[in-house]
């Protein structure tokens, strides 16, 4: 129920079209996922896994600059995965976002209609990753 309502919730763009995949990056790697700010989130001390799903129809608009954030975001122990929607989607930039090994963090999706499929291989390929993602260090 809930997860055909995200699905659903799920709208092509109709005016800018700019991909800006390495501003998304640094914003959850030094906000949403800072690891002083999620200390400072729970009243006492716990272990959080980081993780980012980066959904993305096409390359950004500075794959340069994207893959440095990834890099950054990967060094800072937040797990990426990349779903590519459409036939625009930069493989190769898709692989050099995601955490290693890329197939497993690598979803493609040919049109928003069938993202379905594709959220349900996400939510395998994190529970499969769980026990990795929990022997990560915090950092």
């Amino acid at each position: 129920m809930v997860k055909q309502a995200v699905i659903g919730s799920i709208r092509q763009p109709t005016g800018d079209h700019h991909k800006y995949s390495s501003d998304a990056l640094r914003t959850a790697r030094e906000t949403v996922l800072d690891g002083d700010e999620l200390r400072r989130s729970y009243p006492r001390p716990v272990e959080v896994t980081r993780v980012v799903v980066l959904v993305t129809g096409g390359p950004s608009d500075d794959p340069r600059t994207t893959g440095i954030e990834a890099q950054a975001s990967r060094e800072h122990g937040i797990h990426i995965f990349v779903v590519g929607v459409g036939p625009f989607v930069s493989r190769a930039e898709a692989k050099s976002i995601a955490s290693q090994p890329w197939k497993d963090f690598t979803f493609l999706a040919e049109d928003p209609e069938t993202l379905g499929p594709v959220a349900e291989q996400l939510a395998s390929a994190v529970c499969r990753r769980k026990s990795d993602f929990l022997s990560s260090s915090f950092s």
